[in-house]
């Protein structure tokens, strides 16, 4: 075979040289591509963050319930020495009222997310009511008076206003006993959680295919997002 002309040897070393390069490139490329996936304290980070990011006044809304209550209020007039009841005016007042529920920022802590593959787990506090409004334009009052010696206007007005006050501190125990007895807001609450945390985990790098919420021991919640409406399907898992 006759010798390589040496006006070409320098050409063609180059060539081996840089086939040899792209040779060992593309076999780095296939063989050691580096791990971008989010570590499970990343994802922890990301979920706090957007938590933190959406709630108002320390406290991140999860649900709205609309409810109402009566109280009724008595006043009498009296004759002490006979011991007659002169007059009396009865007050019922129906007052309906709105109430917000979800967590409070301290309620969620890092050590409540876990992340085992592609599922991001999600240990649920207990929602807490955050505010109670009784809705006064929508008050149905009623006003019965008896006997020969009513209670004046002034009195009367004011047995209607004990009546409102009563019925408001009512509405908050109602809508917390509703929060004890009731797994729909621990269902909202991880829905509007996963529906949050979703867009944010996607943009920081994590592939989440589903969320599993532990609403309670033995019980579990779990929601898969969906890409193209942003909504999400729900499943519950009951241990047992």
């Amino acid at each position: 075979m006759p010798d390589v002309p040496r006006r070409l040897a320098l050409p063609l070393t180059i060539a081996l040289v840089l086939a040899f390069v792209a040779a060992a490139a593309m076999f780095a490329a296939l063989f050691f591509v580096p791990d971008l996936r989010l570590t499970e304290e990343e994802v922890q980070t990301t979920v706090l963050s957007t938590i933190q990011s959406e709630a108002r006044e320390g406290f991140l809304v999860t649900g709205r319930l609309r409810s109402s209550l009566s109280s009724e209020s008595t006043r009498r007039r009296w004759v002490r020495i006979l011991n007659l009841t002169v007059g009396e005016t009865t007050v019922r007042v129906d007052l309906p009222g709105t109430m917000t529920y979800g967590l409070p920022l301290d309620a969620l802590t890092a050590g409540d997310v876990s992340l085992e593959g592609q599922t991001v787990t999600v240990r649920l506090p207990d929602p807490e009511v955050f505010s109670v409004e009784a809705e006064l334009e929508e008050a149905r009052v009623d006003v019965q008076s008896s006997g020969v010696n009513r209670l004046s206007p002034e009195q009367a007005e004011r047995t209607v206003q004990h009546a409102l006050r009563s019925v408001r501190p009512q509405l908050r125990r109602q809508a917390e006993q509703y929060l004890r007895e009731n797994d729909q807001p621990r269902v909202n609450t991880a829905e509007t959680l996963a529906e949050m945390l979703a867009g944010p985990l996607r943009l920081a790098g994590a592939e989440v295919e589903r969320f599993r919420f532990v609403l309670a021991p033995g019980d579990t919640l779990t929601v898969t997002p969906d890409e193209g409406a942003g909504r999400v399907r729900t499943g519950v898992e009951t241990d047992g």
